[in-house]
């Protein structure tokens, strides 16, 4: 087998995110499926390109600053102040009959939104970019203060107004409820989101306003920010596991799952105790979450796990990646660097780095990384094996925030 080099892993990286970049900047989602601008996977991959090419995340700022909610649509799933989830070509729009566009179910477009842009001031100082869209910055604050006042602690949550429309709506979403929480749901993962989105909008109101102009809802946003730190571990947290649940739902209960969302939080610097970072890492490096291609979507040991389901068991990239900046802003240099190289073992097993990707286990063979491309394959693959998976997802060879991630991996120090 011949070792292809990372300067040349990253050149075709690097050929990838220009086949997906649009004529207005942004990059599209993905090839040849969600070949359109979704919210979630434009800011994402922007972020992870920010290093590279700034101009990505001021085209996908201001393009979805342009298509922000400005009035409640049940059909859209729309708040005012949401950021869409996804606007398709007239094309595929056709295939989804029952939704109106753009699309607005989703719980983290929003918060990434002031993340995302936050980020570009601080690396850009294009202070210009930013006046431009500060009225929209604003109104994305006030949706979060909105969504969080339904709460009793605080936390952003989800329920689809469409009965058509998805189910569930961050990440790990679906038209299903494959994630078996009952709605309304805070996703564990979002909170940390939101935590970051209104310290975000503090620190560009900051560089752009000063100390001399009043902060918009400053009242209420230290309050929702309070509300945060105060009840995310004291909801969230298993002592059982030491670690925390994947979500709450419309009771309040813990959905009791170990998964790679919590990785997320390591991003939320002070929102979390140094000995509960610890605890997230130590839990995510344990065999049935750490594999040869990085960390699992849900644990091994749990019912529901599946290494070639979509979401139950599977390894996501860009997930990976919001794990690996979170190991980095911690300190755990070993770490991240273990799931750099993940990552760079699966390009090297695969010949790119898809959307998302299965690491099966074999007694005798150990792990082997396996593409969820060509569905009748696999399944053949695995009757072989005597296995016996429900393998329905064609995972999308070329995916933004997937090549994103490992080319940030790849461009930063």
């Amino acid at each position: 087998m011949i070792l292809v080099k990372i300067e040349d892993i990253r050149a075709r990286l690097l050929l990838d995110i220009e086949k997906l970049r649009s004529p207005e900047g942004y990059l599209k989602a993905g090839y040849p499926n969600y070949h359109s601008l979704f919210g979630r996977d434009s800011l994402l991959s922007s972020w992870q390109t920010l290093s590279i090419d700034p101009g990505i995340a001021k085209a996908t700022l201001c393009t979805l600053a342009a298509l922000q909610a400005k009035t409640a649509d049940a059909v859209k799933d729309a708040a005012v102040g949401a950021i869409l989830h996804e606007l398709r070509s007239p094309e595929e729009q056709q295939k989804i009959p029952h939704w109106r566009w753009p699309y607005y179910g989703s719980i983290d477009a929003t918060p990434l939104f002031l993340m995302v842009a936050e980020k570009y001031l601080t690396v850009t100082g294009d202070t210009k970019t930013l006046y431009e869209i500060w009225p929209m910055i604003t109104l994305g604050v006030w949706w979060h203060l909105n969504n969080a006042s339904r709460n009793p602690y605080g936390f952003l949550t989800y329920q689809r107004q469409n009965p058509n429309g998805l189910f569930h709506q961050a990440w790990k979403d679906s038209m299903t409820d494959h994630l078996k929480i009952t709605p309304p749901v805070a996703i564990v993962e979002v909170q940390g989101y939101a935590y970051c989105a209104m310290q975000a909008y503090l620190s560009m109101h900051r560089l752009l306003l000063g100390e001399k102009i009043p902060v918009l809802y400053s009242r209420e946003i230290e309050h929702l920010l309070q509300a945060l730190r105060g009840n995310l571990i004291f909801q969230f947290w298993r002592e059982d596991e030491e670690y925390f649940a994947l979500a709450l739902d419309g009771e309040g209960r813990q959905r009791k799952a170990v998964t790679s969302n919590v990785g997320h939080l390591l991003l939320c610097g002070d929102l979390l105790e140094k000995r509960q970072a610890e605890a997230i890492v130590r839990r995510l490096f344990q065999k049935d979450m750490w594999t040869c291609g990085g960390i699992r979507t849900l644990s091994e040991s749990d019912p529901d796990f599946d290494p070639f389901s979509y979401h139950l068991g599977s390894v996501w990239p860009h997930d990976n990646w919001m794990i690996y900046k979170g190991l980095l802003a911690w300190g755990f240099i070993k770490e991240a660097d273990a799931l750099r190289k993940a990552l760079l073992r699966a390009w090297r097993a695969l010949g790119c780095i898809p959307e998302v990707y299965a690491v099966s286990s074999e007694e005798k063979k150990g792990q082997k990384i396996l593409p969820l491309r060509n569905i009748s394959q696999l399944q053949r693959h695995l009757r072989k094996l005597g296995k016996r998976h429900l393998v329905t997802v064609d995972a999308n060879p070329l995916q933004a925030w997937a090549t994103g991630a490992l080319l940030n991996m790849l461009s930063e120090k």
